[in-house]
């Protein structure tokens, strides 16, 4: 946008729920270098534990599982397996459930990968119809 319009400056907004990393992702942009290669499952995974962690410090872990997932659906698009881990997040209940996602789809090491760009969508919600 820098370049096609001429703006000063961009917003990150919204672009940074889910991905944290999106902040490196345009200093390189910013300063013309490729980009960084996409956060590693075990970056993502570590990432959405501590999350998790600093949610329920603050609301207690019963209480912040369910806005927590919406979090989780925002990771998912990270993923490899995109599809599956979101609607796996979707599904979460209880903290345990929580754990058993990360224990499924992030306990092996592997390269994450940039999300789509696009508009955003119904299916960044775990919300039915």
């Amino acid at each position: 946008m820098l370049a096609a319009t001429g703006v000063d400056g961009v917003t990150i907004a919204r672009g940074a729920i889910g991905n944290p990393w999106i902040f490196r992702q345009a200093e390189a942009l910013w300063r013309n270098e490729p980009l960084p290669l996409p956060p590693t499952l075990f970056e993502q995974r570590d990432v959405l534990r501590e999350h998790f962690a600093l949610a329920a410090e603050a609301y207690g872990a019963e209480r912040c599982t369910t806005p927590m997932r919406k979090f989780g659906v925002k990771f998912a698009k990270l993923h490899p397996r995109h599809e599956e881990v979101r609607a796996a997040f979707c599904l979460i209940k209880t903290p345990a459930d929580w754990d058993s996602v990360l224990r499924t789809f992030y306990a092996v090491e592997a390269p994450g990968c940039y999300p789509a760009v696009d508009e955003p969508s119904p299916e960044d919600s775990c919300e039915v119809g």
